[in-house]
Order: C-alpha cells, then sequence, then structure tokens
C-alpha cells in the first residue's frame, strides 16, 4: 500500500517542472543503475577512507562499478555475506598488522565465500605475493600505488573470469 503523504510529496516535487528534463534525468539516473549492476559489484575491505573516496570515484564515477565498503576487519566476514560482492578489493595492513592474511583465510574457510576472487592490495610490496588458494581460486597482489590501467584491467580480468566459470 502507497503512502499518501509520499505520493503528494512526489507529485509536488514534479508541480510546475518541465517534463522534458524530469523524464531524460530519471531515465539516466536508472540507466546508470542499470549499468552498475552490470559491471558487477565490488566491496572493499580498507581503512583508509582516503583510499575507499578514491575507489569510489574511480570505480563508480569512472566504471560504473557498485562499490561497498568497510573499514572494519572485525566484521567483515558479515559483510561480505550481506552484500555478496563479485570481487573483493582487501588491504593487507588493515590497522598496524598485516590483517588482510587472516581476513582472506576466513573468507576462503567459508564455502560461500571462498569463489569470490580476490584483490590483495598493500603499500607493503614485499608482503605481497600472487597465490592460488585451492580449488582454482586466484588471488591477485596488486601493490600501492598502483598504475590504474593495470588495476582496471586486474579487476576486469577477474570478473570475467569468474562470470566464465560460473556458466
Amino acid at each position: 500500500m502507497s503512502d499518501p503523504a509520499a505520493t503528494l510529496t512526489l507529485v509536488g516535487f514534479f508541480e510546475g517542472k518541465d517534463q522534458s528534463t524530469i523524464v531524460p534525468h530519471l531515465f539516466e539516473k536508472w540507466a546508470r543503475h542499470m549499468q552498475t549492476d552490470s559491471r558487477g559489484r565490488i566491496a572493499i575491505i580498507d581503512d583508509d577512507s582516503v583510499f575507499i573516496d578514491l575507489m569510489r570515484d574511480l570505480l563508480v564515477d569512472g566504471e560504473g562499478y557498485e562499490v561497498l565498503s568497510t573499514p572494519n576487519w572485525l566484521h567483515c566476514l558479515e559483510f561480505v555475506k550481506e552484500t555478496r560482492p563479485d570481487l573483493i578489493i582487501l588491504d593487507l595492513m588493515l590497522g598496524q598488522h598485516q590483517t588482510g592474511w587472516g581476513v582472506l583465510a576466513l573468507l576462503r574457510e567459508d564455502p560461500l565465500l571462498a569463489r569470490i576472487p580476490v584483490i590483495l592490495c598493500s603499500a607493503a610490496a614485499p608482503a605481497l605475493r600472487q597465490c592460488e588458494v585451492g580449488n582454482g581460486v586466484v588471488v591477485e597482489a596488486v601493490a600501492k600505488p598502483f598504475d590504474v590501467d593495470h588495476f582496471l584491467n586486474v579487476i576486469e580480468r577477474l570478473l570475467t573470469q569468474t562470470r566464465a566459470t560460473a556458466v
């Protein structure tokens, strides 16, 4: 059942406005939403708010992905289960320790989460490595700062591989 107050507010919003500008605007928002759904959902687990903001600018505005994030590694498993991302970008250094390795291990232990591809990011380049974590699940390592084109190619490659194996 619709809320009469909400309907009245919506009608009041459109009243007196040029319909020729409203419809294209709404269509553009809908098209952007549909594009986001078709590109994929990316979860970012990182405690650096500047990095998260940069990723949003790059991935949402620039590439059309849906991006969800959490700085809290203690609750990140619940976050991933709730958001059901197509890909995870995980910081190796959460807090002052390499907690990302522990988060990665927990993700891989859960059968529902184990097949989600992970990009492990860190400025601690010596600690990064590319590894295969059982059952063909690839964890890609990308050192910060990274080449944007390379990073976007890694995201697209991992999402394409995941989609191909899901079919």
